[in-house]
């Protein structure tokens, strides 16, 4: 066995069906279900030193999540790849480590999700700013070329860096408007 998944899927049995048969070979899989987002990854994986937390209302979290007890990303990366052949996708994933399985299941899950975002959020302006390397100059108009160039330079510049996802907003913000779907000005 190369470890164990923790595997959400917000009770969707079919998925979960899919996921345990393309991967139960290399993995053990532990099945968590909403009623027991409260507890710590660490009680859930069965570690010593973990226990039960006393039960919380938490509201169902919407989307799937794995939890790898693997630190490797080229296993994670092969679990990608074994589960689009069976036309399963999981965008959530993480690795247990030694700080987060003393966190509830809902605060990684709820972190998980806000990195999901904000990775979509670089991919999106990453996308804007491909289209605006494509512009020749000469096709922006004059009054209009300088702020254009000042928008894909600071794009430029967020991506280069670990900017906050107001900085990625302000960016393409700033990108969007000299683009009409897929046509640049």
């Amino acid at each position: 066995m190369l470890g164990t998944i923790l595997l959400y899927t917000n009770k969707n049995r079919e998925k979960e069906a899919k996921i345990i048969d393309a991967l139960k070979e290399d993995f053990d899989i532990l099945v968590l279900d909403p009623e027991n987002l409260h507890e710590t990854v660490g009680y859930l994986f069965g570690y010593e030193g973990y226990e039960a937390n006393p039960k919380e209302n938490i509201e169902p979290f919407a989307h799937e999540v794995i939890v790898f007890s693997v630190v490797d990303p080229s296993i994670i990366s092969e679990v990608a790849k074994i589960l689009k052949e069976h036309d399963v996708m999981i965008d959530r994933k993480a690795m247990l480590t030694e700080h987060n399985q003393k966190w509830k299941a809902i605060d990684l899950f709820v972190e998980l999700d806000e990195e999901h975002h904000y990775f979509l959020k670089r991919n999106r302006l990453n996308m804007l700013l491909q289209l605006a390397m494509k512009v020749k100059p000469d096709t922006v108009p004059e009054d209009v070329r300088p702020v254009f160039q000042k928008a894909v330079v600071e794009a430029y510049d967020v991506l280069k860096k670990q900017s906050s996802a107001d900085e990625i907003d302000q960016a393409i913000a700033s990108l969007l408007p000299y683009f009409s779907g897929n046509e640049a000005l």
